[in-house]
């Protein structure tokens, strides 16, 4: 019968479409690698994203439809960020989230949903009336000036920074967390991740 259930969630297939997006065509193998991930796995990804049409899959690997392409487009770059006060791992990604601060209640979904991934973890700020707060009002000053030269959030957006000990952990966390405020694009994901 079958074999072992993929080992795969959400932030996986994203990090699967910037990969494939990055290297213009990539193959199962050096995909499993980078991520992390048994062949296994991977090819199940890529049988799924497939099957959505947002890759396209031939013997010298797999690269992006153009409605991949879109979707890559439509979701935040991550990006790493050294942070000596704010890190709760060895590495630091960021993201901002453009008008996602309205869907930020006490950060304790995103902190749970990279922690989940098997992140240190993630915080969750908010750019509102001109200042970086934490999701409570209260206003960050150790490293604002970091993270505000890299995210540029405009006014309403959120950031998320994850946290993780290598740098595919730190990645995925912040994927999870951002996902968490993106219902749209996170329920594609998901729902690929349950396909059979």
């Amino acid at each position: 019968m079958g074999g072992p259930l993929p080992r795969f969630s959400p932030p996986h297939l994203w990090m699967a479409l910037e990969l494939i997006g990055k290297h213009k065509r990539i193959g199962r193998g050096q995909l499993a690698k980078i991520m992390k991930l048994g062949e296994g796995s991977v090819r199940t990804i890529l049988e799924r994203l497939n099957k959505l049409g947002l890759v396209l899959s031939a013997r010298g690997g797999s690269c992006l439809s153009e409605r991949g392409k879109k979707l890559l487009d439509e979701l935040p770059t991550i990006s790493e960020i050294k942070l000596r006060y704010l890190s709760l791992g060895k590495i630091s990604m960021i993201s901002k989230v453009p008008g996602g601060s309205v869907r930020v209640t006490s950060g304790m979904e995103q902190r749970d949903a990279a922690v989940q991934i098997g992140g240190k973890g993630a915080t969750v700020l908010v750019f509102k009336k001109g200042k970086l707060r934490f999701p409570d009002g209260i206003e960050v000053r150790k490293e604002a000036d970091a993270i505000l030269a890299i995210s540029r959030p405009e006014e309403g957006d959120a950031i998320i920074v994850g946290f993780g000990d290598d740098r595919i952990s730190a990645e995925l966390a912040t994927k999870a967390a951002v996902l968490s405020l993106l219902p749209k694009i996170s329920k594609i994901f998901t729902e690929l991740c349950r396909v059979s």
